[in-house]
């Protein structure tokens, strides 16, 4: 029997700076963390990869996501981005797109300088929503505001048609590793799949993570980065960022 969409994602779940998030019954995993969705999500990610730093510097910036979830990195870099009037090319992959009226539900829209990115990015979702369910090629490319684009990979973020997909790109600024656990989701935490990402990122791009597991770090060095833990946000004592190991470099 297929998996349905209640199945996969639980009701609407406030997290404690008053961000929301959803329960992944599938996952048996929030989408962030239950101390705040959206402190995390800003000290993680877009403060913690150096998003609002380029962006705030006028640098245009590439973007991927592994693990797009429910669309708050996206949303909250293509604000910053319109705040700086910087370009942002954003792209993100996910194996299990929200609907757009749960990404509505959500009220992210409340947190933006910029509300009406969460329209342009739900309309987005359920064109490509509406191209699956008739099993045709969606356009995944959307401009969802002045500075921002926005790409869409729907799939298995560590299966060949993906990467190759992704090797086709110009190499991304940042990289943000945002899949569910390593025990819910192993997959996307091997040193073979970072070393594909190692192959995505720019020379100076920067990799962040919430997870800092030993193994986690281990094989990250193994496929050729240099690891950093620094303080994490409310809830989580530390959290990672990594960069290429010259070490490593062979170009």
């Amino acid at each position: 029997m297929p998996i349905t969409e209640r199945q996969t994602r639980g009701v609407l779940t406030q997290t404690g700076d008053h961000s929301n998030t959803l329960f992944s019954e599938r996952y048996q995993q929030t989408y962030h963390s239950s101390f705040g969705a959206l402190t995390e999500s800003m000290h993680v990610f877009i403060d913690g990869a150096g998003v609002n730093r380029r962006l705030r510097e006028r640098k245009r910036t590439r973007v991927l996501e592994i693990g797009f979830g429910l669309g708050l990195n996206c949303l909250l870099c293509a604000d910053n981005a319109a705040i700086h009037e910087t370009h942002l090319d954003y792209v993100g992959v996910e194996n299990d797109l929200i609907s757009a009226s749960q990404l509505r539900s959500l009220n992210y829209s409340r947190w933006l300088r910029h509300p009406s990115l969460v329209d342009e990015l739900a309309g987005l979702v359920q064109r490509l929503k509406n191209k699956m369910q008739l099993s045709e090629q969606p356009n995944n490319t959307i401009q969802l505001s002045k500075h921002s684009s926005v790409t869409l990979h729907i799939g298995d973020a560590t299966s060949n048609q993906v990467h190759q997909s992704l090797s086709c790109l110009p190499q991304f600024d940042v990289i943000f590793l945002d899949a569910f656990s390593p025990e819910a989701n192993p997959e996307c935490w091997t040193t073979d799949f970072f070393s594909q990402l190692c192959s995505l990122l720019s020379p100076d791009g920067t990799l962040a993570t919430y997870c800092v597991k030993g193994a986690v770090r281990r094989n990250l060095q193994s496929a050729g980065f240099k690891v950093e833990k620094y303080p994490g946000p409310a809830g989580k004592r530390e959290v990672l960022r990594a960069n290429i190991d010259p070490k490593h470099v062979t170009w």
